[in-house]
């Protein structure tokens, strides 16, 4: 959905939740809680300039950090590392 510029709801399983959060991309609720999600939901629909924002934040960063060319390059960084690197023992 970032790349829909739309915020996220993920849960607090894992590391996304942090991440989400640190970002400031879309929010964390307790996984299986709809009234949590339902007050999330409620809260971007009275301000739908704050979920903009955040959908549009998101969309940026998940184009400058996930697109294919930008994977692409990462994982470039990481063959030629382990190429430089040589054979281990």
């Amino acid at each position: 959905y970032m790349f829909a510029g739309l915020p996220v709801v993920v849960n607090f399983a894992g590391t996304t939740a942090e991440v989400v959060e640190e970002l400031g991309v879309g929010a964390a609720v307790e996984p299986g809680s709809a009234p949590a999600l339902a007050e999330k939901l409620r809260t971007w629909a009275d301000d739908p300039e704050a979920a903009r924002a955040m959908g549009e934040r998101g969309r940026r960063i998940a184009f400058e950090r996930f697109d294919r060319r930008a994977v692409a390059r990462q994982l470039l960084e990481v063959f030629e590392a382990a190429v430089a690197e040589g054979p281990r023992p």
